[in-house]
């Protein structure tokens, strides 16, 4: 605040705020009555109620998650934002991301760091850090369709006399080309993608924040990133 005067909050952000406030008392109301009814409190219900409610539960747990994307994507775009920055091991932050994230139960898609012993490190926040990465990581897994395994390898460039952490994502046939594309051959990386919901929204603006960039190899195939950050 300058002069006693609150910073002006951009119409975007505004407009998203009001969407997170509207949407969020409906959809507390609707969950709540759909966890008192599959616990038998209004009565019991047969197989094929339990079984078309419990499809409609879902369905809402899916939108309070966008929910909660929303307030986290909010809270970055507010004027004013700051990163805690601290000098982080890049392969072990990949790791445990990789460990962390839910199984994929329906195509049994691994994700695999190629090489968890490398020294690489960056400047950023862990719990923002792997937020961005699984974000990024979850939808190329979703979309990968070429393999069963999503391979992730830790790699070095220089660009402009600075030194630069490269992190290729891709199936086993592709990420040797990823790895070896430089910026003006690949294109930028498409973050509005159908059932990601706004978690690539998210990603771009933290990895962008931390003086990263996100690129997408110039080809039909989504699934396949290339990650570039400053190193440390």
């Amino acid at each position: 605040m300058a002069n006693g005067v609150p910073p002006v909050e951009p119409q975007g952000l505004r407009l998203l705020r009001l969407a997170i406030h509207e949407l969020a008392t409906p959809l507390g109301v609707v969950s709540g009555y759909h966890r008192m009814l599959l616990k038998d409190n209004a009565g019991a219900l047969s197989d094929q109620q339990r079984q078309m409610l419990e499809v409609a539960n879902t369905a809402v747990v899916r939108l309070l998650a966008l929910l909660q994307e929303m307030k986290d994507l909010a809270k970055l775009l507010e004027p004013g934002t700051t990163f805690a920055r601290s000098k982080l091991n890049l392969a072990s932050l990949l790791a445990e991301t990789i460990s962390a994230l839910p199984a994929d139960n329906d195509r049994g898609v691994r994700i695999v760091l190629t090489n968890p012993a490398d020294p690489a490190t960056v400047d950023g926040d862990t719990v923002r850090l792997r937020t961005a990465f699984a974000f990024v990581l979850s939808a190329l897994r979703r979309e990968l369709v070429t393999s069963a395994k999503l391979a992730v390898r830790i790699g070095r460039s220089m660009h402009d006399g600075r030194k630069q952490v490269r992190i290729s994502i891709a199936d086993e046939a592709r990420i040797d080309a990823i790895d070896r594309a430089e910026p003006g051959n690949l294109v930028a990386f498409e973050e509005f993608r159908s059932g990601c919901g706004f978690g690539l929204v998210i990603a771009r603006r933290i990895l962008t924040a931390y003086g990263g960039q996100l690129w997408s190899p110039p080809e039909e195939s989504k699934a396949g990133a290339l990650v570039v950050l400053p190193e440390a």
